[in-house]
């Protein structure tokens, strides 16, 4: 785990729907429907985008007063490691997100999960062919323990 002193400011629900390589990313309608849905039961979404997000006209439609745009990693990774929920794509921000210990989805279409997912107990990995539905990243929501505010899942075990 990466030692890093939190930020002061916490955040619920971190959603960062893109990725170095667009043929990653899931697509942005599916992350827009998970935020609705994230916000219909309750919980507080803010987006985070970075340097090629900004720059690019797809990620214009994201709610803009709820965004944490990425200007320093040293920063952000303060913020994640304040964040209860985080999801995002196969990308290097979902590995600094795992990294600092938040509850972390990673969604994973083309790319070998078994060779890049990040490591952790608090890594859930979603895997579609080419990509996941939305179907099964809000069953995997229902069922996270409530109590723990989504920190672990729910198992059979």
């Amino acid at each position: 785990r990466l030692k890093i002193t939190p930020s002061r400011e916490s955040l619920d629900v971190l959603i960062h729907p893109g990725s170095g390589s667009p043929a990653k990313n899931w697509p942005l309608e599916n992350f827009l429907e998970l935020g609705k849905y994230l916000e219909t039961e309750g919980r507080q979404v803010t987006w985070c985008l970075g340097p090629a997000e900004r720059e690019s006209a797809e990620f214009s439609s994201l709610p803009r007063q709820d965004v944490l745009e990425i200007d320093s990693l040293t920063e952000f990774a303060a913020r994640l490691a304040n964040t209860t929920l985080y999801f995002g794509n196969d990308s290097g921000i979902t590995h600094i997100a795992a990294a600092v210990g938040c509850r972390t989805v990673a969604i994973f279409g083309p790319t070998d999960p078994a060779v890049w997912a990040p490591l952790g107990d608090n890594v859930i990995v979603v895997q579609g062919r080419p990509r996941p539905e939305l179907l099964q990243l809000t069953q995997l929501l229902q069922q996270m323990d409530p109590e723990r505010s989504g920190r672990r899942p729910v198992t059979n075990d």
